[in-house]
């Protein structure tokens, strides 16, 4: 790589491992900036619009006692293409090797305390470009300077950091240094679903340091570029959750099942990261026929469709997580080529269906009422139960190995397919991994009164929270304890605050209350730990209870220092006012191989004396 020299304004080259430490500049491209061959002649560089941008920039590498700055735009030879495919492909590591990222935003005017700076952030073009993407991921400390080249904070460091996250809708743990590998491919598509490029091939190849690809330039294939990006993906990972993309303008048209560009994947926010619920399937592969995948097939149900109609139509469940409640998938719509024989391999095009991406789920709300506690008990299997759900259940299920085509052919006729929604069964288990993290499920119930709406406001602590997920990863705690019968363990403390809505224009606050959340073992005899949670009033600011689970966690107590059945169940009940009643229940769920505490909170009237009406799940 090329460095521009702070002190002498000239380029020196310099080949890994033995490259100095530097600092980079992120920026956007405006009229008449500094280029490779302006470097040389200084006095024709100097009459150019962009050298006061390289020129504070040196100044501010120099006043930080670096000896050398990386800048795009002339330390880059774009006139050889081999150089600039080299460049392209090693971005996005020169950014993370960065010893400190200027991120120099000229459309804001705004100071550090400014009362119009975070108005500004979020209208910035630096925003909504798709290279600056990278530059804000890859480096780990990235400064912000506004049109005056003041500094106005870090992205890692509030008020700055909450604005981006809320900006980018990047998730906060990787804002702050998380390996972004662990993101699911579809959720590291949507960051870059609202960015644009000047040239609509570095839409995928601003994205090759993000997926950890390498891959060659050709600068006039347009739309393709995007496709041999994904192509590339499949070659490195089988996470489904690339085929999780939905453009609501195709609807009912046959499409590619790969995505046409990034902004295709705008709608797949809340697709989680990457955790399949089934192990040990076939490997998706690339074959000159179209993408071989194995895929849960789900058949359609349709008057339309006989044994004698010249294709067939299925959903195929993708292996990824869709919205906050577990166990829901993101399906596909596939139409068979032809209509093959039992042996054959067959051929399917994806159709574009609905008006939302469709999906399955693995639970249905109303089956999971048994009085007070919402779900199954975590300590036994509701037998009965789970016998009445799968009786209601009418679909057909098979694993199949299918070959999803690029060529489409087109209907004789369109026709119109009856939309109808999946549910799938639930199962629960009473014995859960160690490391089964706790999944908050805030319902919201209707009552006589009005509706009754929950809503988390702080977690603690907050870097096992992750808040798009509403998830809680669990600490470590040594198994030699389990058998104790002495462990409990306080896992995550949340603020909730109750609202009551009487009608669509008026709400108010009821209470607010501090729900925790841990796990404890209950017998000396048992040697698995099982999930509790208790609700107290007032509320204590989960912000401020790191002095509280210092306190209460005792990984080898033989005797409670808690008080006996202070934080000892797996349900808890509190009546707020005269008004409601705040309920929460844990219980250990299976979905589809996947293991969670699943945590749900409601608030109900007091005048809801029966079943609760209304009750539902909040996404």
């Amino acid at each position: 790589m090329r460095l521009l020299g702070v002190h002498s304004f000239a380029l020196e080259e310099f080949f890994e491992p033995h490259v100095p430490k530097y600092a980079i500049l992120s920026h956007t491209w405006e009229k008449e900036e500094i280029l490779f061959e302006d470097i040389p002649n200084r006095e024709q560089a100097e009459k150019k619009t962009g050298f006061q941008k390289v020129e504070k920039a040196r100044e501010l590498a120099k006043s930080q006692d670096y000896e050398y700055i990386w800048i795009d735009t002339c330390c880059i030879n774009k006139s050889s293409s081999a150089e600039l495919t080299e460049a392209i492909n090693s971005m996005y590591r020169w950014y993370k090797n960065s010893d400190v990222c200027y991120a120099f935003l000229s459309d804001v005017t705004g100071g550090k305390h400014s009362p119009s700076l975070s108005k500004q952030l979020r209208k910035s073009r630096w925003f909504k470009r798709g290279w600056t993407l990278q530059e804000l991921l890859a480096p780990d400390n990235v400064q912000f300077y506004n049109y005056k080249w003041e500094n106005i904070g870090n992205k890692k460091e509030d008020p700055l950091f909450s604005i981006i996250s809320d900006t980018t809708n990047i998730d906060e743990g990787i804002l702050r240094g998380g390996d972004i590998l662990q993101i699911g491919i579809a959720r590291r598509m949507y960051w870059a679903s609202g960015r644009e490029t000047t040239r609509i091939e570095d839409l995928a190849y601003s994205l090759l340091g993000i997926f950890d690809i390498n891959m060659p330039l050709i600068y006039g294939e347009g739309q393709k570029a995007f496709r041999r990006l994904q192509e590339e993906i499949l070659k490195t990972t089988d996470d489904q959750s690339i085929f999780a993309w939905h453009n609501a303008k195709l609807e009912g048209d046959p499409v590619d099942v790969l995505a046409i560009a990034p902004s295709d994947f705008n709608n797949s926010g809340s697709i989680s990261p990457y955790t399949p619920f089934r192990a040990n399937r076939k490997a998706t592969s690339i074959t000159n026929q179209g993408i071989a995948v194995e895929l849960p097939i789900l058949s359609i149900p349709s008057p339309l469709h006989t044994d004698h109609s010249p294709f067939e139509e299925i959903e195929a469940i993708l292996d990824c997580q869709l919205g906050s409640a577990p166990g829901t998938f993101p399906t596909i719509r596939l139409r068979s080529v032809e209509k093959g024989g039992a042996s054959a391999q067959r051929h399917y095009y994806r159709i574009m269906a609905g008006e939302t991406m469709t999906k399955v789920k693995n639970h249905n709300d109303l089956d999971l009422f048994t009085g007070n506690v919402i779900g199954f008990d975590p300590t036994q299997l509701h037998r009965d139960i789970y016998k009445s759900t799968i009786d209601k259940l009418n679909w057909n299920y098979r694993v199949e190995t299918i070959i999803i085509t690029r060529h489409i052919p087109k209907p004789k006729s369109q026709l119109d397919l009856i939309q109808i929604p999946w549910s799938l069964s639930l199962l629960a288990s009473e014995y859960a991994p160690d490391n089964t993290p706790f999944w908050l499920a805030p319902f919201s119930s209707q009552s006589h009164s009005g509706k009754y709406e929950v809503d988390v406001k702080g977690a603690y602590p907050r870097e096992r929270w992750d808040k798009s997920l509403r998830q809680m990863r669990v600490s470590l705690l040594p198994r030699a304890a389990f058998s104790y019968g002495g462990v409990c363990q306080i896992e995550g403390i949340f603020d909730i605050q109750v609202y009551h809505v009487r009608n669509s224009i008026e709400s108010a606050t009821t209470a607010k209350s501090t729900l925790i959340i841990g796990r404890k073992s209950f017998d000396r005899r048992d040697s698995h730990i099982r999930p509790w949670c208790q609700i107290m009033v007032p509320p204590i600011g989960a912000d401020m209870l790191s002095n509280y689970m210092d306190t209460y966690n005792n990984q080898y107590i033989t005797t409670w220092e808690v008080p006996a059945g202070e934080l000892a169940s797996n349900s808890s009940q509190l009546v707020l006012d005269e008004r409601a009643k705040l309920n929460a229940s844990v219980q250990t769920t299976e979905v589809s191989g996947r293991f969670y505490h699943m945590v749900n909170v409601y608030a109900i009237g007091q005048d809801s004396s029966y079943y609760y009406p209304g009750l539902r799940l909040l996404d």
